[in-house]
């Protein structure tokens, strides 16, 4: 690439200048993807939820009337594309690397990816809501001493289908 200078002499000019100079913000993202690593079309894309939010399209994630979504192996009606429900689980399991907020309930969907049955379909696509509508949540991490508290309630009795 070449520009010229005042005097009229034409020289080279830098890669990486030229690539600085590209505004990132005025590319339209061509996948969701390539929009999320962008923060200005992360926030486009939370002002667009938060727009359909307040117009009561729909709502993101309502309160669970029940605690337990996924109860029993043989809950329900057998769901008719199995391999459908194990991709998306799959891809769940690999997603609870980067968002642990969902590792128990991931894992509760995961005991059923060989039968899966109608309500475990409505579980996962519970989580699939829940993400949809936590994308822009996080922990920020600064330079500096961490104190992190963890406190946890294990219930391993809990499991219904060993009884």
């Amino acid at each position: 690439m070449t520009t010229r200078s005042k005097s009229g002499i034409s020289k080279r000019k830098a890669y990486s200048t030229y690539v600085q100079s590209i505004d990132l913000s005025q590319i339209e993202a061509s996948s969701f993807m390539t929009a999320y690593t962008v923060l200005e079309w992360q926030s486009a894309m939370r002002e667009e939820i938060e727009a359909l939010h307040a117009q009561g399209t729909w709502d993101l994630v309502p309160l669970p009337a029940h605690k337990n979504l996924i109860t029993y192996k043989d809950d329900g009606k057998p769901y008719s594309h199995p391999a459908q429900y194990r991709s998306i689980v799959g891809a769940l399991q690999y997603l609870t690397f980067t968002r642990p907020d969902i590792a128990f309930s991931v894992n509760q969907a995961c005991q059923f990816k060989h039968n899966p049955m109608e309500s475990h379909v409505v579980a996962v696509k519970r989580i699939l809501r829940y993400l949809k509508g936590t994308i822009d949540f996080g922990i920020h991490f600064q330079p500096g001493l961490l104190n992190l508290q963890v406190y946890s309630d294990a219930d391993l009795a809990r499991d219904p289908n060993d009884r």
